[in-house]
């Protein structure tokens, strides 16, 4: 039996594809899908802490969110120095993040190799950034050209909703379908990150309202330049603490604090003021979303959180607290109910009202074509998008032609080469498809769905979320292997629709929101 090390041994040095660190374990490494999923059920136990502050509703990693904190991918190199060392493995660690290498040091017995990081001029710099982020932000939100507020009919059911590009002011929605259609009495209003050019154009005809049009200059001078996450002191304390107050000092780089405290202070006005009898929106249990329940439930409004996309290893999307839980979760399918159980959310709590937004493949969608195209579907994280299309050049410049397609709210920058071009459209609209290859983004359920060969593209260096359900195996590959993954692709065993997904339950949605 091989003994296991002593000692880690921890230095400092040149850190590859943006990493917080890198560790060698007999050869470089990153984490796999059993060490993230370990690292979230440890957040989320964090998060259910940190949410006794007032504060952490400005902060992503006080939510859980994958998409928006790196915290879990930290954790999840964690657990693989864990697993080293309980196999007696070798390990070096290298980083030049300064908050994980003193926070490696008082976790685990390591030499140290060298000295450790600075600590306080990172740390200022980053303040001083976020400050000036949020000052920048709140003058710009207070001096821009207001909306006008329309008049608000009583007690109308209202449903928030992103500024998806799918959406119309003749009522479909990207998110929620056609249902402002199906229920004429429902009003959409625009969530506030919706880019001015999309508010304008979902609202031109007062089909839609701005909520921003209901925020206060005032307010946006005077308060949303301070507006970020200050954990607690306790918060901070211990060998972890030191995550903590990176992600702290790495959320406070920005304006986001300020952008989330703009949309708690608009909706809190609009609630006061509109009085809608019920609302819903699409649910992911982020910290507006939780404000938004608690400022609704001291005012007797009904709230209904519809779960509209996958969840996988999206930690944040399953129960912190009951208190913040909406009055029903609306599943989307008897895959997403049994995801939220395990997550917390009470039975009682939730119906399964079926899906608003992904519609059963269609006859004439996409078939297989061994001679076809590879479709390639990047998410909005540019990290990942960036590695997989520079992973898939060399496979373009073999000879196979591979189509890109970006998100639809995140576009990446991207130039055409041999072989290599944007994809004229999604993934529905194309005829035939050798394989689809995907990371973090629902294109790949719907290549599964459609019978297509899927491979799930994994980065270095970081983490692309998945979002698949667990009973759906993928294959893998990432930028070694992926030519020979694309090569060997074959159709995948059938995938059913309902299986994941159920069909809108509209009188489900009629009795709640007329």
């Amino acid at each position: 039996m091989t003994k296991a090390p002593e000692k880690i041994e921890l230095c400092r040095g040149p850190v590859a594809d943006g990493a917080p660190l890198v560790v060698w374990i007999d050869g470089v490494i990153s984490p796999v899908a059993s060490h993230f999923d370990q690292a979230g059920q440890l957040w989320r136990e964090w998060s259910k802490e940190l949410n006794g502050d007032p504060s952490a509703v400005l902060a992503h990693t006080a939510s859980a969110a994958p998409n928006n904190s790196d915290l879990g991918v930290v954790l999840a190199w964690f657990a693989c120095l864990r697993e080293g060392l309980s196999q007696g493995r070798p390990i070096k660690v290298q980083t030049n993040d300064p908050w994980i290498y003193r926070c490696l040091l008082a976790s685990f017995p390591v030499i140290e190799t060298g000295t450790a990081p600075a600590l306080a001029l990172p740390e200022l710099k980053l303040w001083l950034r976020g400050m000036a982020a949020r000052l920048r932000f709140a003058l710009r939100t207070a001096l821009k050209r207001r909306p006008h507020r329309p008049q608000w009919p009583d007690n109308a059911p209202a449903m928030i909703a992103y500024g998806h590009p799918a959406s119309s002011p003749d009522g479909h929605d990207g998110y929620f379908g056609d249902l402002l259609k199906a229920i004429p009495r429902l009003k959409r209003i625009v969530h506030v990150d919706a880019t001015p050019q999309n508010r304008q154009h979902l609202c031109a005809d007062g089909s839609s309202a701005d909520l921003e049009s209901w925020g206060s200059r005032l307010y946006a001078l005077l308060r949303l330049s301070t507006a970020r996450w200050v954990p607690r002191h306790h918060d901070l304390q211990g060998p972890l603490g030191w995550l903590i107050r990176r992600a702290a000092a790495l959320e406070g780089s920005r304006a986001q604090g300020a952008a989330i405290a703009w949309q708690i202070h608009c909706q809190k006005r609009w609630l006061h003021k509109a009085k809608p009898k019920t609302v819903v929106w699409p649910w992911e249990n982020h910290g507006w979303e939780r404000a938004l329940v608690a400022e609704a439930r001291k005012l007797g409004i009904r709230t209904i959180g519809h779960q509209h996309s996958v969840i996988g290893q999206q930690f944040n999307i399953g129960c912190l607290t009951l208190e913040d839980l909406p009055d029903i979760v609306a599943a989307n399918g008897p895959s997403g109910f049994q995801q939220l159980e395990r997550r917390g959310v009470p039975v009682e709590r939730m119906t399964i009202a079926g899906t608003l937004r992904f519609k059963k493949p269609a006859d004439g969608g996409p078939v297989y074509d061994p001679n076809g195209p590879i479709f390639l579907a990047v998410p909005f994280d540019h990290r990942v998008a960036g590695q997989m299309i520079d992973a898939l050049r060399p496979v373009a410049a073999s000879g196979l032609t591979v189509l890109m397609r970006d998100h639809p709210l995140f576009p990446v920058a991207f130039e055409d080469s041999a072989n290599f071009h944007r994809a004229p459209g999604p993934l529905p609209s194309m005829d035939a498809v050798r394989c689809v290859i995907f990371a973090a983004t629902t294109v790949g359920l719907e290549s599964l769905l459609a019978g297509l060969p899927t491979i799930r593209f994994i980065p270095s260096g970081c983490v692309a979320v998945d979002i698949l359900p667990d009973f759906v195996p993928t294959p893998t590959a990432n930028a070694a292997t992926v030519l020979t993954a694309v090569l060997d692709a074959v159709p995948p065993p059938p995938l059913h629709w309902t299986d994941v997904f159920a069909e809108p339950d509209l009188d489900f949605w009629r009795r709640q929101l007329t």
